[in-house]
């Protein structure tokens, strides 16, 4: 593996290129749906705090649940600009997590310190940067340590989003899919009236960070 700052320096120039080029793709293809479903950085960030006001002060269904989730992978995408791998990723206090988890997501959270790292086993460029690690955000961090007991209520295995199974008799709830995450982040962002994906987040995330106005 690569050391993880060199990774990390590696990953943020691909992510700069990736949003120079969109931009320069953009300016005489980006099609009419595109330029109407665009949210700025501070558009989200606007959305991103009425879904936190939507969490009610008990959490007692899984409706409940998942209006935590909307906000916690909606502010995921804003701090750290991933693509869909939060789907194959798990929650663990580090008490709790197995002794190996060589090929799975996880977040590991660390009560007595507030705080959360995300270690990314199985992303798309894996094969050449290796595992990741990213320091949570710190407020995310704090979210995800006081609603642990709601997901492992809904979630016996640590997945962070679950789906409500067909078949009630092998269990109320499994893992979601990453086409299951698509859809559940074009469902969060209904309300607005646009279609929003985790790609359209890191394309407004890096064309913010680098002042790229082609993509807006």
């Amino acid at each position: 593996d690569l050391p993880a700052a060199v990774a990390d320096s590696h990953s943020k120039e691909a992510d700069k290129l990736s949003g120079q080029l969109q931009a320069f793709l953009s300016r005489n293809e980006k099609s009419e749906r595109q330029r109407n479903n665009w949210m700025t950085k501070e558009e989200l960030q606007t959305f991103a705090a009425t879904l936190k006001a939507d969490i009610p002060p008990k959490i007692k269904s899984f409706e409940d649940y998942e209006r935590v989730m909307r906000y916690v992978l909606v502010q995921f995408h804003l701090s750290h600009p991933i693509r869909n791998d939060l789907a194959d990723a798990k929650v663990y206090l580090q008490a709790d997590k197995p002794a190996q988890e060589p090929t799975t997501n996880y977040i590991l959270l660390n009560k007595s310190r507030k705080s959360a790292v995300l270690v990314l086993n199985n992303y798309k460029t894996f094969k050449f940067y290796g595992k990741k690690t990213i320091d949570v955000e710190p407020a995310l961090a704090a979210l995800l340590i006081k609603y642990y007991a709601v997901i492992k209520e809904y979630s016996p295995e640590r997945w962070l989003l679950v789906r409500k199974r067909s078949k009630a008799a092998e269990g109320a709830y499994e893992k979601a899919t990453r086409n299951d995450y698509t859809k559940f982040l074009l469902q969060t962002f209904k309300r607005t009236g646009k279609r929003v994906s985790s790609t359209q987040i890191r394309h407004s995330i890096v064309s913010d960070a680098y002042n790229i106005s082609h993509l807006k």
